[in-house]
């Protein structure tokens, strides 16, 4: 989820296609393969989904900031140290 977040930067909501070309950007060992079926899994394991935005599928940072907070505050592993999260 911390690379998610990463590389959504300061955008409010990233089209699923644009999150993975620049996850595939960032760690290109990690995320070059990926397809929509295992961002939607790794958001999944985390409680997030990709909703709909003006018909296209996006990544909302707001998801993904809460997803966070609540595994820090509830003593979640650290983000980094799962592959996909």
């Amino acid at each position: 989820m911390a690379d998610i977040a990463e590389v959504l930067g300061t955008d409010r909501r990233v089209r699923t296609q644009v999150v993975l070309a620049r996850l595939a950007e960032f760690n290109p060992r990690e995320y070059e393969d990926w397809t929509f079926s295992d961002l939607r899994a790794a958001l999944a394991a985390h409680g997030v989904e990709p909703v709909k935005s003006d018909g296209v599928k996006v990544v909302r940072a707001d998801d993904i900031t809460r997803s966070l907070t609540h595994r820090h505050q509830h003593g979640g592993e650290d983000d980094g140290e799962e592959a996909g999260t």
